[in-house]
């Protein structure tokens, strides 16, 4: 009995060290994965707009609704370069999330930027399906149909009518 109650407490205790230390390595690196994090969206926000990646933005970011975002990009002179939605959207295959970059009522780019879809099928929309948005109207988007990634594809697409409606509707005259 006596063997059985030290094994016990020998697993207690590496588990509360083990915690412990988990514990603190979380603290200490929080700043340093907040950073990370902000800096890969800055990325993404600038590959959106076809930014060289030594050019300084800033952003604000403004929940619209529960799991959908309007971020205001400005350049160093304070000046708006334009707006990326952010849809994060949940489907059949997990979680995906959707950034669409609008300039003067056109869409400059959309990105899937994270996802727990089935890679390949996400790997299939961002090679062949995502570029047809580019140049498209705000007013007028044009949508695939057949693109054999229905859930993932959907997800896309409601992500992108959400920001065309919306940019239509408040900044349409921008």
């Amino acid at each position: 009995m006596r063997d059985k109650l030290m094994k016990a407490l020998v697993l207690f205790v590496i588990g509360v060290v083990s915690g412990l230390a988990i514990w603190g390595a979380n603290l200490v690196t929080e700043d340093t994965i907040a950073f990370n994090v902000l800096e890969r969206e800055k990325g993404f926000y600038k590959d959106i707009f076809e930014l060289d990646s030594s050019v300084e933005i800033t952003f604000i970011e403004t929940e619209l609704e529960d799991g959908f975002y309007e971020i205001e990009i400005k350049d160093a002179d304070d000046e708006v370069i334009g707006y990326v939605y952010k849809g994060i959207e949940k489907n059949n295959y997990g979680n995906i999330t959707v950034l669409v970059g609008v300039i003067d009522g056109e869409i400059q780019n959309v990105i899937i930027s994270d996802s727990s879809n089935t890679p390949n099928f996400v790997k299939k929309i961002e090679k062949t399906y995502l570029s047809p948005f580019t140049g498209q109207s705000t007013n007028d988007v044009e949508y695939d149909t057949k693109t054999g990634a229905s859930f993932t594809y959907g997800s896309v697409s409601d992500v992108v009518a959400m920001s065309t409606d919306y940019y239509n509707a408040e900044r349409g005259n921008e």
